[in-house]
């Protein structure tokens, strides 16, 4: 057997093996019946690797949670429901749910994929889903493919009322809960309960703790943690939320966002080839913030800050004084590249860098006082002698971000001494075009491979060197 063939032979396996088991079945549910318990029961039912897909048409609302467990990984659908192309969408079925969530997945090591797809989703009038979502992904592990345990895709989230629109909490120490949320469409979403605040949009949560110890507590290598998840820019360690609609522009409802996709407690991300839309500001005036990293700040609540992570290709738009900042950086090591904006806020040249730690103690004074996360805690900063601060805004660097014409080199905020602690040149790098230091990265494959061979080559990956005209 030649070399060629052999490759033949192995590229050949490898798509079956993301495909799914070759004996897994498809459990039909419908077409008059479509309840959560239906749905519960046939997941019951299913092997790993099988398919529950829902036939009924109309609407449906769902008085339990509908729970993938952690024994096995299944594909949860519905007959012809999909979101592509965005502009021409088909959902033969609607759920109504105030659920918190409405469907659950609980990755397990080694299961199937789990997938939500097809789903157009709404929360009934007056009720708000709580901090778990109205979809949310838990548990920990990479699949069987080795690539990731979860996908989310195609869905439509219909001015749904919410704390946190979807959840992505890792609950178990090492490994990782990685996947991958594409083609979705986010609409109008609010928070009935705090109109003002908004929900979050995208959550990336690592959940995971020990009885003494801090939330994210493996999402991070350090002195006290020196075995966590690894961290390196271009691999599949990362939640991919890719190719999806966020949008608010709906006044009546109040629709508004604080945070469309956010990360915390050693969280990480790649948030690449999505369009974010802004027309509407929340009663108080208060602006999306649309792309957020966390840092480390309310160690005492909140436990760790966001890893780090990669934004690229990227259309941001709407109006200006709708807008607050695109891109909110306050933690943690990044790539942020390529992305496009029609409109950037009144608050500077995205993206935007915090250091609560280092804020005006009249404005910022409200990190945790002790923190059982590291040995060299400082709760505020007065001068630089603190440099550099745990889990800070570290070798981050962007380039070629457009806003009419101009490469975007980013903003710190002024307040307190955080000029200090975050400076280009050594904490970020700000160039025209890929920098000499970061040669040898290369984009993880675009599309996913979660998302199938049959997307394979719909859209080239992203260029890794990306010049200025």
């Amino acid at each position: 057997m030649t070399f060629h063939w052999l490759g033949i032979l192995i590229l050949s396996i490898g798509v079956l093996f993301l495909s799914g088991p070759a004996d897994a079945t498809v459990l039909t549910v419908g077409p008059t019946d479509c309840s959560a318990t239906a749905v519960n029961n046939a997941i019951s039912s299913a092997s790993d690797g099988d398919t529950v897909q829902l036939t009924c048409a109309g609407s449906v609302t769902w008085l339990e949670t509908v729970s993938i467990p952690t024994t096995k990984g299944v594909t949860l659908s519905v007959s012809g429901g999909t979101n592509t192309p965005k502009g021409s969408p088909n959902f033969p079925l609607t759920v109504i749910s105030s659920q918190t969530p409405a469907v659950r997945i609980t990755v397990g090591p080694n299961n199937s994929l789990s997938r939500i797809s097809g789903f157009k989703f709404q929360t009934p009038s007056g009720a708000t889903t709580g901090d778990a979502g109205l979809i949310q992904a838990t548990g920990q592990g990479l699949g069987k493919t080795g690539v990731g345990s979860f996908r989310v895709d195609n869905n439509y989230l219909d001015n749904v009322s919410a704390n946190a629109v979807i959840t992505v909490f890792e609950s178990n120490p090492g490994g990782g809960l990685y996947g991958v949320l594409d083609n979705n469409t986010m609409h109008n979403a609010y928070s009935g309960n705090d109109i003002d605040n908004g929900p979050y949009g995208i959550q990336v949560w690592n959940r995971w703790h020990n009885e003494d110890d801090c939330w994210g507590a493996d999402g991070w290598v350090d002195e006290q943690h020196p075995s966590a998840n690894p961290f390196h820019f271009g691999d599949q360690n990362f939640v991919f939320i890719e190719d999806n609609l966020f949008e608010n522009d709906n006044t009546s409802a109040n629709s508004y966002v604080r945070h469309y996709v956010s990360a915390e407690l050693g969280g990480r991300y790649v948030v690449r080839y999505n369009t974010f839309k802004v027309t509407v500001d929340s009663p108080a005036h208060n602006q999306t913030d649309m792309i957020d990293a966390h840092g480390f700040c309310l160690c005492a609540s909140n436990g760790k800050g966001s890893r780090g992570g990669e934004i690229y290709q990227n259309t941001i738009t709407g109006i200006d004084s709708m807008i607050g900042r695109p891109m909110l950086i306050r933690g943690g090591t990044w790539l942020i590249f390529g992305n496009t904006f029609d409109a950037i806020g009144s608050y500077g040249a995205p993206p935007y860098f915090m250091e609560y730690r280092a804020g005006d103690s009249d404005l910022y004074s409200q990190c945790s006082a002790t923190c059982p996360c590291t040995a060299s805690w400082v709760p505020i900063c007065s001068d630089a002698s603190h440099y550099p601060l745990p889990e800070q805004i570290s070798g981050t660097y962007i380039w070629n971000n457009m806003y009419q014409g101009v490469n975007q080199t980013g903003t710190v905020d002024s307040a307190g001494v955080q000029s200090l602690y975050i400076q280009p040149g050594r904490d970020y790098f700000v160039s025209p075009n890929k920098p000499a230091a970061l040669s040898s990265y290369v984009p993880y494959t675009y599309p996913h491979p979660l998302r199938g061979e049959a997307e394979r080559g719909k859209r080239p990956s992203p260029p890794s060197d990306v010049r200025v005209q």
